[in-house]
């Protein structure tokens, strides 16, 4: 006997109905019908980032109507999906990018989102924990490989290493035979050293972090990946070697210098293949996922809130069901 699950009319969904508007819970919000290509998620988890206070303020347009329904990753179970949708089945335990251009956020009970947004979720995590991953994984994934090309004996600074995407990305680029250094606090210096860097400094604790690298790293460094808005990325961009390249995912940096690259304007899409490679990665244990916190749906808010702390090591998980 083939899955059918009883899909709703309506779900409940954390949503804002303007940017910069209060994030409130919102009980009655049409449940999404798929289209041809589309994939209806019923949501177990979702993550929790600095991407979804971008979104509600505007900084981010991810081209939704409002009520705009936020969350641009987390996992579940395919309950219907499309009549051309290849290589999934209702049934099967899933995650999922919803950016750009999905029907809705993930912060919801249904996630209407397409086929190639979508992968089988690892199944060597808990089925909560795996909602933590996608735009995380995807942004550190996709900035190493795609994007600075990373190879073996580079050396690559990963700017807040502890943090959601850092501490995947500090993981992948060790996982590529790089030479990794982090910036981090001081408490998270023997998390980081676990997970492959070979040094973390203290960014609490230099006036002048160019100078800082240049002392771990004579000549500067390949590679820079800096994952969070800071007021000391400039001083990233004076550490790179000539000829380095350096992806801003904060869009925090203000200068130019000659005989380096900043990549600034890139936005990280969803890519069911990679996320598919994501998952053959933690399964075969090449990879981990550090979570700080698991908040309870009907407190969804708050998750954003504990992330904005800047203070979170790993991810901030939202248990939808």
């Amino acid at each position: 006997m083939s899955f059918k699950p009883l899909i709703p009319a309506r779900m409940r969904g954390w949503a804002i109905r303007g940017y910069g508007d209060e994030i409130v819970l919102m009980d009655d919000l049409p449940v999404p019908a798929p289209g041809p290509h589309d994939v209806l998620i019923q949501m177990f988890s979702a993550e929790a980032g600095i991407q979804d206070e971008l979104v509600r303020t505007g900084a981010c347009d991810v081209q939704r109507p409002f009520p705009l329904v936020l969350g641009l990753g987390g996992a579940g179970l395919i309950v219907a999906m499309g009549a051309r949708v290849k290589g999934h089945a209702v049934g099967e335990y899933v995650y999922a990018c919803s950016y750009p251009l999905a029907d809705n956020g993930s912060w919801a009970e249904y996630m209407l989102v397409p086929d190639h947004y979508v992968a089988r979720a690892p199944t060597s995590i808990a089925p909560i924990e795996a909602g933590a991953l996608p735009i995380a994984g995807l942004s550190a994934h996709e900035s190493l490989i795609g994007l600075l090309g990373v190879e073996e004996d580079d050396t690559v600074l990963v700017s807040a290493g502890a943090g959601g995407v850092g501490h995947i990305a500090v993981q992948i680029a060790s996982l590529f035979g790089a030479r990794v250094g982090a910036t981090a606090s001081r408490r998270n210096q023997p998390f980081l050293a676990d997970l492959g860097a070979e040094a973390v400094i203290d960014y609490t604790e230099e006036d002048d972090l160019s100078r800082a690298i240049l002392d771990v790293f004579p000549g500067g460094v390949d590679k820079i990946l800096n994952c969070v808005r800071c007021k000391d990325a400039n001083d990233y961009v004076w550490a790179l070697r000539e000829g380095g390249t350096m992806v801003d995912l904060a869009g925090s940096v203000s200068v130019e210098r000659p005989g380096v690259r900043i990549i600034s304007d890139h936005v990280v899409h969803g890519s069911g293949a990679r996320l598919t490679e994501l998952a053959r990665l933690f399964d075969e244990g090449a990879l981990q996922v550090a979570i700080h916190d698991i908040v309870p749906f009907t407190e969804a808010q708050d998750a954003l809130a504990e992330v904005l702390t800047g203070h979170v090591r790993g991810r901030v998980v939202i248990r939808i069901r």
